[in-house]
């Protein structure tokens, strides 16, 4: 059996990103076993494709999707390496373990969505896509944490939600303001989330990392660096 999609009706995208967005910040939050759900939006819609059951991709798109898979494996490969010599040396204690593999998946999937989202489309185009899809995961995940905690589901609403939202309302406009306030946002979220931790090996400062100011710089650098249409 073959699935096939017409290429203006992304619903594969759509409810993989559902997935995903909704197992990690479930498991992040809620349980760990949730983490299965953000596995099958991340990783099963490329499984079918690979075997060939789901053809819902033309050969750009594949191009794209290999790329960006290549580079979340390189990456992934390095992390794991650096992370397998910490741990011979006894650097990493066994209880830290579920975190290494938390992070190694995090790498993996944020790699692959942003890396995708860049190279099938031009920049321009997949910043509202990055936006949406990191508010998304913020929104539930804030929801799910600080649900009864009016004023700390405020706040953090406020200072992670919200850059995303505008951003994915203001990007396509605005597009050079836009990316100089993503790269100051970025250094304030390095400072005010403590990330200097990252250097130190803290796990919970890098998958923070990857979630916020990552797509930030990504996002940043990509609308300063692009062509825009009056530019043109």
């Amino acid at each position: 059996m073959r699935l096939k999609r017409p290429l203006g009706a992304p619903w594969v995208q759509i409810v993989a990103g559902t997935l995903f967005v909704a197992g990690v910040a479930l498991g992040l939050s809620v349980e760990p076993l949730l983490f299965i759900l953000a596995a099958v939006g991340a990783f099963m819609p490329d499984l079918l494709r690979c075997i060939g059951i789901l053809r819902d991709f033309d050969g750009f798109q594949n191009l794209a999707a290999t790329a960006a898979a290549r580079l979340a494996v390189i990456l992934s490969g390095f992390y794991v390496a650096i992370v397998t010599v910490a741990a011979a040396s006894g650097r990493i204690p066994e209880e830290r373990v579920r975190d290494v593999l938390l992070t190694v998946f995090i790498l993996l999937s944020v790699t692959r969505f942003v890396a995708y989202q860049v190279r099938f489309w031009n920049p321009l185009k997949a910043a509202p896509r990055i936006f949406i899809v990191f508010g998304a995961f913020w929104s539930v995940f804030v929801a799910l944490s600080e649900f009864g905690n009016w004023t700390a589901l405020l706040l953090e609403t406020l200072v992670v939600v919200a850059p995303f939202a505008a951003g994915a309302v203001l990007v396509r406009r605005f597009p050079r303001v836009v990316g100089s306030i993503c790269l100051v946002l970025s250094v304030g979220a390095f400072v005010f989330f403590n990330l200097h931790r990252l250097f130190v090996g803290n796990l919970g400062a890098l998958i923070v990392f990857l979630l916020i100011p990552s797509p930030l710089i990504v996002v940043g650098v990509g609308m300063l660096t692009v062509e825009t249409e009056e530019e043109k």
